[in-house]
């Protein structure tokens, strides 16, 4: 399994979370699964929406860039 994070791709065995890490202290956090098929992400517009709207709803300002996203994946 492979994890995105600032635009870089980690094996699962290299990703670690700093113990200081809000999202690991407080249990903040949003993340989206992208199953693939043939390599293209499986309603990927409708994974892009869910993550946006979880964003806002606890208060982390970040937008999804849909292209970013795309092309990490």
């Amino acid at each position: 399994m492979k994890f995105g994070y600032n635009s870089k791709q980690y094996d699962q065995h290299a990703t670690v979370i700093s113990p200081y890490d809000h999202g690991f202290l407080y249990g903040m956090g949003v993340f989206e699964t992208f199953r693939t098929y043939n390599g293209q992400p499986f309603l990927f517009e409708r994974h892009i929406e869910r993550l946006a709207n979880s964003l806002k709803t606890i208060g982390i300002r970040w937008e999804p860039q849909a292209e970013r996203i795309a092309s990490e994946i």
